[in-house]
């Protein structure tokens, strides 16, 4: 971080402080660990279907007839999308829920903590 001001260094610092408590958070491998095991198998079942995909497309020079195979893999390759889309859109919203009704928890019990200290010092300051 050359040439950086004081004030630049110390936010970028505290950004990647940010960042690592965030991969350090269960919450977020509950997202990446899916998330990059749905995209790995996607990539290997996509890749077996675009290379029978590749190799009809060949035949169809000689043989029209090729066509429909070509156009059902297609569909299923989108069927295929559509439900990894799905899946990773459920467990991010999931995800989403189950750290929001945390934080709301997190509040109540700070709210409720400052109303006791609150109290406390009305009691010891009538």
């Amino acid at each position: 971080m050359v040439g950086l001001s004081k004030e630049a260094k110390s936010y970028w610092k505290a950004f990647g402080v940010k960042v690592l408590e965030n991969f350090a958070s269960v919450k977020v491998w509950f997202f990446l660990l899916p998330f990059v095991v749905s995209s790995v198998v996607l990539g290997v079942l996509v890749g077996t279907h675009v290379s029978f995909i590749q190799q009809a497309l060949k035949m169809i020079v000689t043989d029209t007839s090729q066509l429909v195979p070509i156009i059902n893999e297609m569909k299923l390759l989108m069927d295929m999308f559509i439900a990894w889309c799905t899946f990773n859109v459920s467990l991010a919203g999931t995800v989403i829920i189950v750290r929001e009704t945390f934080k709301v928890q997190k509040l109540k019990a700070l709210n409720l903590e400052d109303r006791e200290n609150t109290d406390k010092i009305e009691q010891i300051n009538p």
